[in-house]
């Protein structure tokens, strides 16, 4: 790895993480290089070690194959013969693969960060590549926890609003469903997020009324529990709330929400799938971030109605138990529930925002 000065000049995107959040104890910045669509300039920074306390650079050939990895294991979830230990196996499987075309960068990093003895909880990577799961990365050194379990994983979206920890504690929640109450225990969900953080159903089902009734709202979670796909939310059977319409309320919400950064939780599953289907952590994540959300959590395939339900449950007890505890530590411990109940849909949820946003209102100590 070389530091920005030596390398950075003639390089894409802007060096240097968002300055008004704290930074990871690991960091990673993606930026596809201008004009090429596989080729990215790294950078990767860590507080805990001097040769790494100024980001370093290079850079990343990201090899085509890693779409037909991806492509590969989500064929062998959606077998519907396979068991959920036979999924879990294709999911390692997967994830052994995948660290095999890291980014040089963050391996040697971690290797360096291990021989330095410090340990690492928190990763914040920036990227441009939206579709790479980084979550199930597990490096080649005997253990096969993959990256999302093993750490804090949070993520977010280069050429948006600057990172921001958690604006207000979590309160006066909303939450989206589907008018024909779909999923079956979307009822369930939403009354438990109204009563521990004393919220309200949306009542608009189109996205002009949404976008409506979203303008004067002042509270800090917004939950959207329906059928789903990367990029949109179906409000019932003929209506769905798109990508493109939630980035159209950017203008009006964004100078509200600048000030609170609330959390959007999108609890989505995909419609009429029995098995899991990938549908990307990317379109509406990156749309309510630029509206101004300060952290969003979407799961990267379909996940099952149960299994759903049962991480809303974790998530929201969780923080209301404890506020202190950052919604990334949350969401790590919401992942490795795959192994302990062999069942893939907890692998399913990521995290974008700060690695020490939490539901609290005290700062936490890096």
């Amino acid at each position: 790895m070389s530091s920005p000065s030596e390398e950075s000049e003639g390089r894409g995107g802007e060096l240097g993480f968002a300055p008004a959040a704290r930074p990871a104890q690991l960091s990673l910045k993606v930026v596809r290089k201008p004009g090429q669509e596989h080729v990215f300039d790294c950078w990767v920074s860590s507080p805990l070690v001097e040769q790494l306390a100024e980001p370093q650079v290079g850079e990343w050939e990201l090899p085509p194959e890693v779409g037909q990895i991806v492509t590969e294991f989500m064929k062998e979830f959606e077998n519907r013969n396979n068991s959920g230990a036979d999924r879990l196996m294709s999911l390692e499987g997967a994830g052994q693969e995948l660290w095999e075309v890291v980014p040089p960068g963050l391996s040697q990093a971690l290797e360096l960060l291990a021989q330095e003895g410090q340990e690492v909880t928190s990763i914040q990577i920036v990227s441009d590549e939206n579709s790479v799961p980084w979550e199930l990365m597990i490096p080649d050194d005997g253990e096969s926890r993959p990256l999302g379990v093993r750490y804090a994983l949070a993520r977010w979206f280069t050429g948006d609003e600057p990172l921001r920890e958690a604006g207000r504690p979590a309160a006066n929640a909303r939450v989206g469903m589907s008018s024909d109450g779909q999923p079956k225990l979307a009822e369930d969900e939403a009354t438990l997020i109204c009563d521990l953080l004393t919220g309200e159903r949306l009542k608009a089902t189109t996205a002009a009324a949404i976008r409506m009734e979203l303008e004067p709202w002042d509270g800090t979670v917004l939950h959207f529990v329906c059928h789903g796909s990367a990029d949109r939310l179906f409000l019932n059977k003929t209506t769905a709330l798109t990508a493109r319409q939630v980035a159209a309320m950017r203008d009006r919400l964004r100078p509200g929400w600048r000030q609170r950064a609330p959390v959007v939780f999108l609890n989505a599953c995909k419609a009429g799938k029995a098995v899991p289907s990938l549908i990307g952590p990317g379109g509406l994540s990156r749309s309510w971030a630029r509206v101004g959300a300060g952290a969003v959590i979407a799961p990267l395939w379909s996940v099952h109605d149960k299994v759903a339900h049962a991480v809303a449950e974790h998530f929201y007890e969780r923080i209301t138990k404890e506020p202190l505890t950052p919604y990334a530590e949350i969401v790590r411990d919401i992942r490795a529930m795959a192994q302990d109940r062999e069942e893939v849909s907890y692998a399913a949820y990521c995290y974008f925002g700060s690695p020490w946003a939490c539901a609290g209102d005290a700062t936490i100590e890096a």
